[in-house]
């Protein structure tokens, strides 16, 4: 026990002596041995603390030996570090000046070498504003100095008006003195348009007056059902195309009448087969067609007819086999199955 506690009085005496190399400034001249004597101090201490006095008395030898090295090693003149003293910091003392005498302080002047004009308008930046508004008549000349305005009206603004009543001021209606007629066409430019779409029908009495038609049609473009070129009011065949003047082809072969479709020529089939034959049949296959597309409310019933020579049932079976073969030639052509 009389050991134990002599340890540990060095251990104190050791500490301190870490405490004056530092102040020596042993960190700098001998690094090594300072950190090896801090260490060899805790393992003394953590020794003590375990009662291993053995093992404790070890780490009390190595760490006397290590500080002892280095407070030896460590002049404080040229290892601890310098002090400093610095003395009472004396206040700036900092004259305001007003180079331009509007008596605001140049430190704050945003112009400090123009005087302010003091007109109530931005005077706190201290520079002049020779035109408030910005409406280039300078502030001397200007009526309205705080409202943009016209150079020609002293700088005043221009009161706008609406002369001819149509809601649009006369600054941005194109036709001031005329009024805008408000049909949905262009009525933004404050013109009217009494014919919108310029086809000589005026609009009071065009039914189509978006689209340009013919006076002959009140005004409305006159169709061209079978799109051959020449519109229907002219065109003598309208659900045939054909070539010009009448619109009809060589051989008109169809008749669209109210009710019904009139094929003025049969179609004709190989004996005994479903299959038409014959230049004639084709064309009037085509006319066919043509005449449902141009007219696509029409629906017809196809019916196909054998004459009396060989079995009913045989016969049957063969007209209803051409009347399908007319339906896909017409589907072929552009008919839709469903009519």
């Amino acid at each position: 026990c009389v050991f134990g506690a002599k340890l540990r009085e060095d251990a104190k005496l050791i500490e301190q002596k870490v405490a004056n190399a530092r102040e020596r400034g042993a960190f700098r001249c001998a690094p090594a041995e300072l950190a090896r004597a801090e260490a060899n101090l805790e393992f003394l201490e953590y020794e003590l603390t375990m009662g291993d006095f053995r093992r404790a008395s070890r780490h009390h030898r190595a760490a006397l030996q290590n500080i002892d090295r280095a407070i030896e090693m460590s002049d404080p003149n040229e290892c601890a570090e310098k002090r400093v003293l610095i003395g009472e910091e004396k206040p700036l003392v900092i004259t305001k000046t007003d180079r331009d005498g509007d008596g605001i302080m140049d430190d704050v002047d945003q112009c400090p070498d123009e005087p302010e004009d003091f007109d109530t308008f931005q005077d706190e930046d201290g520079c002049p504003d020779p035109d408030n508004d910005a409406d280039t008549v300078l502030d001397v000349n200007d009526k309205c100095p705080m409202e943009p305005g016209d150079p020609a009206n002293q700088g005043c603004p221009v009161i706008d008006k609406d002369t001819d009543g149509d809601g649009l001021m006369d600054s941005v209606d194109q036709c001031p003195n005329d009024p805008e007629d408000k049909d949905g066409f262009q009525d933004e430019d404050g013109c009217p348009d009494p014919d919108n779409d310029q086809d000589t029908v005026l609009d009071v009495v065009d039914a189509c007056p978006l689209e340009p038609g013919s006076p002959m049609n009140n005004g409305c473009p006159v169709k061209d059902r079978d799109g051959d070129g020449i519109t229907d009011d002219v065109d003598q065949c309208p659900d045939v195309p054909g070539p010009a003047p009448t619109g009809c082809p060589k051989r008109v072969l169809v008749v669209k009448k109210d009710d019904r479709i009139e094929i003025k020529q049969q179609i004709n089939f190989k004996t005994g087969k479903h299959t038409s034959v014959g230049r004639i049949s084709f064309e009037s296959l085509d006319q066919v067609a043509a005449v449902m597309k141009s007219n696509p409310e029409i629906k017809i019933v196809i019916e196909g007819h054998t004459d009396s020579v060989g079995a009913a049932d045989y016969n049957l079976r063969l007209s209803d086999g051409r009347a399908h073969a007319v339906r896909d030639a017409l589907i072929e052509r552009g008919v839709d199955a469903g009519r």
